[in-house]
Formats: C-alpha cells, sequence, structure tokens
C-alpha cells in the first residue's frame, strides 16, 4: 500500500514539479539548459543506432552514469566486457550536460545518449525503443520511475560500485520511504564498500543486496594514471620542479581557505609552482580567480594560453579553463588539495593518490569512504583553514623524504584496492546467464 502511495504521488506531484522546476532553471543556467536540448534528440539517436543494427544482436546492455565522474568508474567495465564480448552491445547514457559533453566516446560505446526525464511516457518510450537485456547503474544516480519501468519491461537492474554516504539523506525519513521501495525493486546491489553495504541495510533492501565488491575506479584511476605521463598535459619545464601543488575541484567554499595559503607559500618558496582547478570553469568565475593572483602581484596564466604557446616563461600559477583534464594533471604534482571538502562533500580522492599525491581535503568527508581511510592511514589530511593548508604545504616541503614515504603510501593504497573490474564482470555475466544468486 505504501508503495503505490509513493507511485501516485511521485508521478503526480514530484514529476511534474522537477518539470517545471527543470524548464524554468533552463532559462537562467546554461548547463541546465544544454540538458534539455541533449533530452530533445534522445529518439533520433535510438532509432538511427537501430537502424544501423544495434538492436539484432544481443544481448544489450545500458550503463548509467550520472556524470563524468561516474563514466569514469565504468571505462574500465565497458572496455574489458568489449574485449571479452565483442559482439554484445553497450549503451551508455548520463544525466548531466558535464558527463555528455565532456566524455571520451571510444570504440567500447555503441551509443552515447541522455537518461530520458523521469516520466512514465519517457521511460516507458525509452524501453520499448531499446529493449535492452541489462540496466547497469553505477554508484548513486537511481530514478524511481526508471526502476519501476525496468520491473514492469522484466528488465533486470544492477547497482554497481553503490555508495550511500554515512549523511545520506536517503537513509532518512521521508526518502527512506519511497527509497526502500525503489532500492527493493533492483535486482542485484553490489556496494563499492562493507560501509556502504551497511548503509543499504538501512533501506531492508536485503533481497537485492550482494557482497561489496569494491570500486572499478581504483582500476580506472591506475590505468589513466599512467597514460598521462604519455600525454601533454602539463608544461615541460615544470616536470622537474621540485614541488607542485594542484588545487583542484576547488568551490568558492575551497577558495576561501586555499588560495590565501598558496599565496603566501608562493611567497616563501621561489621553486613551488602551483595548478588550481575550479570545479565549475565558467568565464566569470575564472575571470574572479585571474584578478585575484593578479592584485596579489602573483604570475598567473590560463591553461588555454599555455596550450598554444606550450611555453610556460616566469609564470608560476597555472589556471585551468578547461573540464576533464584534472585526473591528468595529477601525474606531475606532489601534493593535491580535493574540493568540495568545505561544501557538499569531497570530490574524488583515488586519482591523486593514484599518481602517488599527498592529498589535503576540507571537514566534509562523510561521502567518501577512500578519504576516511586515506586519512587512517595518514597519507591524507584534514585541514580546517588556511593557517592548516599552510602548515602542511610546510611540513612536506621541508621534509622531502617523508613527502616520499607518503606519496608511496597513497599509491599503494590504490594499488591494495585495484582489480575490481573483473569482479564486475563476472557478477554481469552471471545475472544475463540467470545465475544471479552464484
Amino acid at each position: 500500500m505504501q508503495e503505490l502511495f509513493w507511485f501516485v504521488l511521485y508521478n503526480s506531484i514530484i514529476v511534474p514539479l522537477m518539470w517545471i522546476g527543470f524548464h524554468l532553471g533552463g532559462f537562467f543556467n546554461r548547463k541546465i539548459r544544454h540538458g534539455i536540448r541533449g533530452r530533445q534528440v534522445i529518439w533520433k539517436s535510438i532509432d538511427r543506432f537501430l537502424a544501423e543494427g544495434g538492436k539484432p544482436v544481443h544481448p544489450l546492455l545500458v550503463f548509467h552514469s550520472a556524470s563524468l565522474g561516474e563514466y569514469e568508474q565504468i571505462r574500465p567495465i565497458l572496455s574489458e566486457i568489449k574485449k571479452k564480448h565483442p559482439e554484445w552491445k553497450e549503451v551508455v547514457t548520463f544525466f548531466s550536460p558535464s558527463g555528455f559533453e565532456n566524455f571520451s566516446n571510444t570504440e567500447d560505446i555503441d551509443l552515447s545518449i541522455y537518461l530520458p526525464f523521469d516520466s512514465l511516457r519517457s521511460v516507458n518510450r525509452f524501453f520499448k525503443r531499446l529493449r535492452p537485456d541489462l540496466i547497469v547503474i553505477t554508484k548513486h544516480d537511481v530514478w524511481p520511475n526508471f526502476i519501476w519501468a525496468a520491473n514492469r519491461w522484466h528488465i533486470p537492474t544492477m547497482l554497481i560500485n553503490g555508495t550511500l554516504p554515512l549523511d545520506s539523506k536517503i537513509t532518512r525519513f521521508p526518502a527512506r520511504s519511497l527509497y526502500r521501495y525503489i532500492y527493493s525493486k533492483i535486482t542485484v546491489i553490489h556496494p563499492a564498500s562493507e560501509t556502504d553495504r551497511e548503509q543499504f541495510k538501512k533501506l531492508h533492501v536485503t533481497a537485492s543486496l550482494r557482497e561489496a565488491l569494491g570500486d572499478s575506479r581504483f582500476d580506472q584511476v591506475l590505468r589513466r594514471a599512467e597514460e598521462s605521463k604519455a600525454g601533454e598535459f602539463f608544461p615541460e619545464e615544470w616536470k622537474s620542479v621540485p614541488f607542485v601543488f594542484i588545487a583542484g575541484s576547488t568551490w568558492p567554499s575551497d577558495e576561501e581557505h586555499v588560495l590565501p595559503a598558496i599565496i603566501e607559500f608562493y611567497r616563501q618558496h621561489e621553486k613551488s609552482r602551483f595548478v588550481v582547478v575550479p570545479h565549475e570553469p565558467t568565464d566569470e568565475h575564472i575571470e574572479q580567480l585571474l584578478r585575484y593572483f593578479q592584485k596579489a602581484d602573483v604570475s598567473v596564466r590560463l591553461y588555454s594560453d599555455w596550450k598554444k604557446a606550450h611555453q610556460m616563461d616566469s609564470t608560476r600559477v597555472l589556471l585551468v579553463d578547461q573540464i576533464g583534464i584534472l585526473a591528468n594533471l595529477y601525474a606531475f604534482s606532489h601534493v593535491t588539495y580535493v574540493g568540495g571538502s568545505f561544501s557538499p562533500g569531497v570530490h574524488n580522492v583515488m586519482e591523486p593518490a593514484a599518481s602517488s599525491n599527498v592529498v589535503l581535503f576540507g571537514p566534509r568527508i562523510l561521502n567518501s569512504p577512500e578519504a576516511q581511510e586515506i586519512v587512517r592511514r595518514g597519507v591524507g589530511f584534514v585541514v580546517q583553514n588556511k593557517e592548516e593548508v599552510l602548515q602542511k604545504l610546510n611540513e612536506f616541503i621541508s621534509d622531502q623524504r617523508k613527502l616520499e614515504i607518503l606519496r608511496l603510501g597513497a599509491k599503494s593504497f590504490v594499488i591494495e584496492n585495484a582489480g575490481v573490474t573483473q569482479k564486475i564482470v563476472r557478477k554481469i555475466e552471471h545475472v544475463l546467464d540467470g545465475k544471479i544468486d552464484s
């Protein structure tokens, strides 16, 4: 009875309100506007895919990732499946324009599109056209009608790399009541960690819940770290610099603490170099950051300008004004501050760790078991303010031997947790073979 209540409430009130909010937001937000436009061509893209022979060959798998970070999780899985089963078709869907517009399309992907808006009409149209054999969702982007419709079409669903942060609102009333029914309709849930598994237990979804397999991002970040060394992502003149600090995926709330520390450290240590990568590199935000550094008499240059000239002259601060390259830059730095940790929650700490970076972040890390683990291991550090950022940087530059030990420890953490891709691929094969409980 409660499930029927949520189904009616979601479709009669929540979905219409989301649709209105989505389209109103499009008038003011470029990102939302791109998402609306992208969803208008979903059906043409699917029809073209089917016309080119996409449907007759089975199985057809749909992999859903919310954005670019989640896509990076499934990249090694897509690659491994294509290697083992080249005849299988792989469709990748995105919710966010930051994922769809910036992902690297590869030969592993047969079709890439936006996930339809979560209305009954759209999701039923999606399943009727594609008729996939399996839906694989990575991490957390679970939409109620999408799951309900998959059940009605008898399409198995998998949640891999499943996360439920300790501070997740999903495990609290009233969201817990809704998501208990949604997650219980997922055929198989594989959490990313035992901590996440305990969180899923709070939703009472034991029928779907399986073992924690780990997180396939560990495999991807190691692979990308190796690939980055061969790419032209970093100034050649900086590769021999003894101390490079990256402030990555920063929000204004991070920059309030990190940027003053960079300026002070910049004045104290002439041989240091800095890379600042804002989470949202809008023209307005980039211009604000440029003015901030210039006002402090700091030599700063835009990444796009360096890419054109490939010369750095005396510049010591590189301001990155494009998306999708941060993980590649870590291959050439020593210490990283990972943003989001003074706002919604820390971003990806695996990527810098995979490139042997000691990692700093603010206090909000409950969303990241990896951040909590590297703190426990002593290769990641919580900083509360500008003074603590500066203290850590001075500590690292003054003891190079200790810094090298910490950097090795950070990479060891990633290596120890790799090898998840093969486990997930085996589970996907089992579900398609009907061996769901094996």
